[in-house]
């Protein structure tokens, strides 16, 4: 007689960790639904738009091929999901849910999977991915790197050139994997096999690569990385707001080292590790780094390597807990810009500007591009490679004959007598003298859009960490310089009434890129 056996119900421990992954994946759900991506994930997304449908790697409606989309392997995926008809936004929500079930997979015990399922969801990088960037997924690759790295597989060297295709930084990232395994060493690997692997897998096929992009491209760096070095540093080689960023991760895993049993050890390997992409990124310029988005790898990494061993179990959550109490308030203002997404006028300015056609100057250059489906260039060089290569000037302002410059800057620039100079560095302030000082002497009619559609849950959280603020906030106006000779200069100007827009007035209060006084609706100057 057969014996009939029933399977054993899931623990309560398994039942949470189940419940708790399909939250996370839900989350990517509602983001679709109810956000807009954020502007640089939207840059990329631009990209993967004209190779889908224009077989070319290039910004905006440009036919030459430009490189600002640095996210490879991402941009190819989304592409290709494209071409099979699933839009951009929704490609990288799938990937970063798939990111999420990866990492939480590479956990052994469900007790793991909770801790960390609940630290992602307690620290700024699930919301960082649920504006459209690859920080989750990403991480989830690194941390099969590190699996394999740890265990000594021969993937390895395969799994590092797949990194470094999804994102340029993952040389740093994959680089501390191989230190890491040379240091370690191990006697059933024969240095012969290492070399050959390494040859085969990663260095051949790697050069191979950088030539080819070399060779699209013409650029033997990325624009991106050339912006993002040239900028003075303020710390010696280093940026200080990029060392506190690398910080908020880096010392809480440092502290957590001090409660191991065996804290040389985990010393040697954190050094081998993280060295490397903390020096990298602090070196870095990080613009745009939303919700700290590119040292995700280094918070999954770290809680990764604490939970390989039982007896680290103090360690692995003294790191969980450390790295949320450190990155408390980002994380709440990063939730907050993403609540707030829907109210942002850029998106609705820039798909209302796809009835009409024309060359625009931005600095904001991922959105007004994307869905306007204007010729655009970016000021900032990140997308536009003279940019990239030396600081815009007033003369390349007047010469590019755009028909609408969209400038996120200090609204005081615009004020006839202010002095515009500036010695040419990269920063973002001498890139806005020079745009503010060609659209002051040039044929342009100037509005203030306000950049949200009323208060927003992050202005609102802003005053809340703000105990003193002025209960009439000063909020944030971007600058619209519409050309005198756009021929369609009038359809334009009542699309920006749509949004709010005022005509500028010297007489108005302004603070940096904000107007005040009730957000200026009694400051002077007429609204259109």
């Amino acid at each position: 007689m057969n014996t009939i056996v029933m399977p054993r119900p899931a623990s309560m421990p398994v039942l949470v960790s189940r419940a708790l992954t399909a939250t996370l994946a839900l989350l990517f759900l509602l983001a679709y639904l109810y956000t807009i991506p954020a502007e640089d994930a939207v840059i990329l997304y631009d990209y993967a738009k004209n190779l889908a449908s224009r077989g070319i790697i290039t910004y905006s409606v440009h036919a030459m091929p430009i490189e600002g989309a640095t996210d490879f392997l991402w941009m190819v995926v989304i592409a290709g999901l494209k071409a099979m008809g699933v839009d951009e936004f929704a490609s990288a929500m799938v990937l970063n849910a798939v990111g999420v079930l990866l990492v939480l997979h590479a956990f052994r015990e469900p007790k793991e999977r909770i801790l960390v399922g609940v630290a992602l969801l307690l620290t700024p990088y699930l919301y960082a991915s649920l504006n459209g960037f690859s920080a989750i997924f990403f991480s989830a690759w690194y941390v099969l790197v590190l699996r394999w790295t740890l265990t000594g597989s021969r993937y390895v060297y395969l799994s590092v050139l797949v990194l470094c295709l999804i994102r340029p930084d993952g040389v740093v990232w994959g680089a501390g994997c191989l230190l890491y395994r040379a240091i370690t060493g191990s006697g059933e690997r024969r240095l012969g096999d290492e070399i050959r692997n390494a040859l085969l897998c990663l260095v051949l096929p790697g050069v191979l690569y950088f030539a080819w992009r070399w060779w699209y491209f013409g650029e033997f760096l990325p624009l991106p990385f050339l912006v993002k070095a040239a900028a003075p540093r303020d710390l010696l080689l280093f940026y200080s707001d990029s060392v506190r960023d690398v910080l908020m991760v880096l010392l809480p895993g440092a502290l957590a080292i001090l409660l191991s049993s065996r804290r040389k050890r985990l010393a040697v390997e954190f050094l081998a590790l993280f060295i490397l992409p903390a020096a990298f990124y602090s070196a870095m310029r990080l613009e745009q780094n939303i919700g700290n988005r590119f040292l995700a790898p280094m918070f999954a990494g770290i809680a990764f390597v604490l939970a390989q061993s039982d007896t680290e179990r103090r360690a692995f959550l003294a790191f969980l807990a450390l790295a949320i109490v450190a990155q408390f308030k980002l994380t709440v203002v990063t939730f907050a810009e993403l609540a707030s997404s829907r109210q942002e006028n850029i998106y609705g300015v820039s798909k209302d500007l796809g009835g009409l056609q024309g060359r625009m100057l931005v600095t904001e250059a991922g959105r007004l591009a994307y869905y306007s489906n204007w010729f655009a260039e970016d000021s900032w060089g990140l997308d536009t490679p003279r940019y990239a290569h030396a600081l815009i000037t007033p003369q390349d302002v007047s010469q590019g004959h755009y028909d609408l410059i969209v400038a996120h800057c200090e609204l005081a620039m615009l004020r006839p007598g202010t002095d515009l100079a500036h010695d040419r560095s990269r920063t973002w302030h001498n890139q806005c003298r020079s745009m503010a000082a060609a659209i002051r002497e040039g044929p342009f009619d100037v509005y203030l859009v306000p950049f949200y559609d009323g208060i927003t849950m992050r202005e609102r959280v802003k005053l809340w960490m703000k105990r003193d603020a002025a209960t009439a906030p000063c909020l944030r106006h971007d600058i619209y310089a519409v050309s005198k000779h756009y021929a369609q200069a009038g359809r334009l100007e009542s699309i920006l009434a749509r949004y709010g827009a005022r005509k500028y007035d010297p007489r108005l209060e302004v603070q940096e890129d904000m107007v005040c006084g009730g957000a200026g609706q009694s400051a002077g100057g007429p609204s259109l």
